[in-house]
């Protein structure tokens, strides 16, 4: 089942079947290859959610340069510990989309791995 916001309910939008969530905190030198390999994906149907820890950095204006409306820029007002950012992740992952995928901000996710997971199986052409 498709979730989504009352007023994206309203406007007609359709959720996304994806969301990813990069958790980040002051690591701006990673962060911007892990977003261009969430961008480069072969499945198109997700949104991206870069979940600032309370940076203090230029992490904002990183992920801002990315011009991409399936990107979204959520800042936490106040620094989190680890697990208390993460659950926060998958709260925002998970409000609005079937599948959520967290990806840490020095991590990289591979061109197909969101079609391979949402079709459930191998890549096309593996046996």
């Amino acid at each position: 089942m498709q979730r989504q916001t009352p007023e994206e309910a309203g406007r007609g939008v359709r959720a996304p079947r994806v969301t990813v969530v990069i958790p980040t905190y002051n690591r701006p030198q990673w962060l911007a290859d892990a977003i261009g390999s969430v961008l480069s994906q072969s499945y198109r149907d997700f949104s991206l959610v870069v979940s600032d820890n309370a940076s203090t950095d230029g992490t904002q204006a990183l992920v801002q340069r990315f011009d991409d409306p399936r990107v979204r820029y959520v800042r936490q007002p106040v620094h989190l510990d680890l697990n208390a950012h993460f659950t926060r992740c998958l709260e925002l992952a998970t409000a609005t989309s079937e599948y959520a995928f967290l990806l840490p901000d020095d991590d990289l996710m591979l061109p197909r791995l969101l079609e391979t997971a949402v079709r459930g199986g191998s890549p096309a052409g593996a046996s």
